[in-house]
């Protein structure tokens, strides 16, 4: 604090203070340090980009999306990163129309950009326009992280229409390229299940289980679809293994316990 009384306008010493008060969870505190950076040296970006990121850690997201605002407006070209982070907030928001312009932009500038495809199809899905989403989601390559997730969110498309044979192909073709991607084995498995092949749902989890034995996501709607395909035993030898995974899930205990209920049993 001495060294900021002798030169207010020295950063150092504020920056590590604003640091010690983040790092014991004052983010209050850490926040008014860098407003104060702010009057002293106002259009400082990097000052600007730690108080947006303080604000959404504070869960303020009108006071972040000022702030990136800002460094929108005064970076010296269009900054794709910032624009992805204000349509992110945008969206967020429920702010759907601005959020679709700035992921468009994005595009518009730089078409590989996968993160600005992918959102702009989750857009295009709360705005209730499947086709332009089911697109935006087709966009997105394989050698993306978002590929497996923009498939399964094509998949959800066809399941809403109630196309059922088109959501397994596109998730059948995606596990090809991602043989050992349980979420697109679990978003198969939900598309059979509703189709009612039960036998070729489980089977589609037992497959995943084999990459991820313990994933007690996968464990639990295993259980379920025992249940569905009338395998009583089956359903609950599944769900206990969850509770020798985790004693305490409360979807295990409630699903064996109305189990037994229904058939007077313990």
């Amino acid at each position: 604090m001495q060294s900021i009384n002798l030169n207010p306008r020295f950063l150092p010493p504020r920056v590590n203070l604003a640091g010690l008060y983040e790092k014991e969870g004052d983010l209050e505190r850490a926040i008014r340090i860098y407003q104060e950076i702010v009057v002293l040296m106002p259009g400082h970006s990097p000052v600007h980009a730690k108080l947006a990121h303080l604000h959404i850690k504070n869960g303020d997201t009108d006071a972040a999306l000022s702030q990136y605002q800002h460094l929108l407006a005064v970076a010296p070209q269009f900054d794709e990163d910032i624009a992805l982070k204000i349509g992110l907030l945008h969206y967020e928001q429920g702010n759907f129309a601005d959020a679709e312009k700035l992921f468009e932009r994005i595009i518009e500038l730089n078409s590989e950009n996968q993160h600005a495809r992918y959102y702009l199809g989750e857009t295009y899905i709360k705005t209730n326009n499947p086709e332009k989403a089911t697109r935006a989601f087709q966009a997105v390559t394989p050698d993306s992280d978002l590929f497996p997730q923009a498939r399964i969110q094509i998949a959800f498309i066809h399941r809403q229409a109630k196309d059922y044979h088109s959501a397994q192909q596109v998730l059948q073709e995606a596990l090809e390229l991602y043989p050992s991607d349980i979420t697109l084995y679990h978003a198969l498995a939900i598309a059979q299940a509703e189709n009612k092949d039960y036998e070729n749902a489980i089977q589609t989890l037992q497959k995943a289980l084999e990459y991820e034995p313990e994933e007690e996501y996968l464990l639990l709607y295993l259980g379920h679809l025992h249940q569905k395909a009338g395998r009583f035993d089956e359903s609950i030898a599944v769900m206990r293994a969850v509770l020798d995974i985790n004693a305490n899930n409360a979807d295990a205990l409630n699903f064996i316990g109305y189990m037994y209920a229904e058939r007077n049993i313990h």
